[in-house]
C-alpha cells in the first residue's frame, strides 16, 4: 500500500498533534502543583500527586492500546482527544 505525499503529511501532522496534547498535558500537570500542595497543606506530599498521575498512567495505558487493538488506533484517538478536551475544559 503506497501513500501519497498528501497523506503522508496530515498523518505526521496528526501525529505530532497528540504529541504535542501529550506535552501539553504533563505541562498543566507541572504547573498545578504549586496549587495543589497548597490544598494538601504541605509541600512534602507533592510526590504523592506525581505518584498518582504516572501510576494512573502506566496502568492505563496497556488498556487503551489493546482497546486500540479492538477498535482501531483512529477511533480511540479520537476519542481520547476528546476525553482530554472535555478535561481540559473543566
Amino acid at each position: 500500500m503506497s501513500l501519497a505525499p498528501s497523506e503522508i503529511r496530515l498523518i505526521v501532522i496528526g501525529a505530532m498533534l497528540a504529541l504535542f496534547l501529550s506535552a501539553l498535558d504533563q505541562t498543566i500537570v507541572a504547573t498545578a502543583l504549586p496549587p495543589i500542595a497548597k490544598d494538601l497543606g504541605d509541600f512534602a506530599l507533592i510526590s504523592w500527586v506525581v505518584t498518582a498521575y504516572l501510576l494512573t498512567s502506566t496502568c492505563v495505558t496497556p488498556i487503551v492500546g489493546k482497546l486500540s487493538d479492538f477498535y482501531g488506533r483512529r477511533k480511540i484517538l479520537r476519542a481520547c482527544l476528546l476525553m482530554f478536551i472535555a478535561g481540559s475544559a473543566l
